[in-house]
């Protein structure tokens, strides 16, 4: 069953039970109104209460309490809408009609509370105003009691009466169901713009899970259906891209293994096939294929070990100018030392990071400006603190990167055409590794140009690294260690 169809179900039992219940509130409403008005237009046309009471006056006179009696009956006959009540001093009290039995009457000041019962209608109460409505009736010195006369809407209405109240419930059950189809109508088609959009939903996820990622919803508002459209857009846009990134990824990973795999495969096949003499020069070869697909396996699942937020920082209190030193002389560059010149404060405070990665990140960044940096050109390392982190600067005079290109250097195997050839080796994850270190010590790491020429990257590290949350990364990253 659709969602449209549960509506429709819902609301029409709440209407059905609403509806029934305001119909019999409208139609009791409108009943006692109608009588109302019926026993005032009766009782403008019934003769006085002081009449009435001076002929049962005179039926005593002339025959006693059962002339009396008779006389109580004729005066309030079958269909008058009423009837009349002497309360005795004691013969209790004498009704006019016999299908009303008095249970109780309470007697005050100003009003008469009267308790009736009838055996269709159950018990009911009638106050009276003494002055009004009842009268004081004696023969002489003899005190008859006192004559009450009681009205009974409803009773004995006439024909067209009775048809002018049937059809105004039947108009008022009309106009109910009116108004419950109507309802429903609006339902069904409002109903609609709900319903349309999570079935175009529904059929795009069916398509995303066909592997049609990127496929998008039409969003026409701004409610909660809306923003669920366009969450969806969202995330189909998400899912395109990661699929993008995954393809991209595994073309690069084998364009990557490819040239190490080649060299071997075309060295082993000239020894097999004795085209060429085993000598230490084709041994180095193939140990330096080996070591690039060893470097490339290793960068590989550091990385995802980054992504996945399974590496573990050891933070240790730091001497940032120790770890600055200590990564140059771990460079693989003869003049390395001699071309970095390392700018910091005269004192700088110790803090709490993990050094190892740090010094792993200072490696990759310090590695990629000498190998980008023409000749001998130098290479500035900056240190400097502020009040609650640290900043670490590395800038080199190459050629430099665009400034369409700054956002893409952290992305796995990117390479410029001009800045990041293959040829100068590395496994083209150094900086993609460098960024997911960084995150991981809560810190950021970022690439800006530097005027006339070259590149800045810049690390901010709090003193008190802590794990932050590791993003998602592009296919593709600039050449690292």
């Amino acid at each position: 069953m659709g969602i449209r169809s549960r509506l429709l179900i819902m609301l029409a039992l709440v209407l059905a039970i609403g509806g029934a219940g305001l119909g019999w509130l409208l139609s009791r409403s409108t009943t006692n109104e109608f009588l109302l008005l019926i026993d005032e237009q009766r009782q403008q046309a019934l003769p006085s209460l002081s009449e009435t009471g001076g002929a049962l006056v005179a039926a005593y006179q002339g025959g006693g309490w059962e002339s009396l009696t008779q006389r109580l009956v004729e005066l309030s006959p079958p269909g008058s809408g009423y009837f009349l009540v002497l309360l005795t001093p004691d013969r209790g009290a004498l009704s006019s009609d016999p299908a009303f039995a008095i249970v109780d009457v309470q007697q005050q000041p100003e009003l008469i509370r009267v308790e009736l019962h009838n055996q269709q209608t159950g018990s009911r109460y009638v106050l009276l105003e003494r002055k009004q409505d009842t009268i004081e009736l004696s023969a002489g010195s003899i005190r008859l009691g006192r004559l009450l006369r009681l009205s009974l809407p409803g009773r004995n209405l006439s024909h067209p009466q009775q048809r002018f109240l049937d059809q105004t419930r039947l108009t008022l059950v009309l106009l109910l169901a009116t108004a419950l189809i109507a309802a429903l109508l609006i339902v069904y088609f409002l109903g609609s713009r709900i319903t349309r959009p999570l079935q175009q939903l529904a059929d795009a996820s069916q398509r995303i899970s066909a592997g049609e990622f990127g496929h998008q919803v039409p969003v026409t508002g701004s409610d909660e259906v809306g923003r669920l459209g366009q969450r969806f857009n969202q995330m189909s846009r998400q899912l395109q891209q990661q699929e993008q990134v995954r393809k991209q990824m595994v073309s690069d990973i084998a364009h990557e293994l490819r040239t190490p795999i080649t060299g071997m495969r075309c060295n082993l096949e000239a020894l097999r096939d004795g085209l060429i003499e085993f000598q230490r020069d084709t041994a180095e070869e193939l140990y330096a294929d080996a070591l690039q697909l060893q470097r490339l396996v290793d960068d590989l699942q550091e990385l995802s070990l980054a992504e996945a937020g399974a590496l573990r920082l050891h933070p240790v209190p730091t001497d940032l100018a120790e770890v600055a030193e200590s990564a140059i002389r771990a460079l693989p560059i003869a003049d390395a030392a001699q071309r970095i010149r390392i700018r910091q404060p005269e004192s700088l405070r110790v803090v709490r990071i993990d050094a190892g990665r740090l010094r792993q990140v200072l490696i990759n960044l310090l590695h990629n400006a000498l190998t980008h940096s023409p000749g001998d050109s130098p290479v500035e390392l900056q240190i400097a603190q502020g009040p609650t982190d640290s900043s670490i600067r590395v800038l080199d005079c190459g050629a430099g990167v665009d400034e369409s290109e700054l956002a893409k250097l952290f992305d796995r195997f990117y390479r410029t055409d001009s800045a990041r050839q293959r040829s100068a080796g590395g496994s083209g994850l150094g900086l993609a590794i460098c960024k997911q270190l960084v995150t991981l010590m809560g810190g950021q790491i970022s690439a800006h140009q530097r005027l006339p020429s070259g590149l800045r990257v810049e690390l901010l590290i709090p003193d008190e690294a802590t794990v932050g949350n590791v993003g998602q990364i592009s296919p593709s990253t600039a050449d690292g260690a």
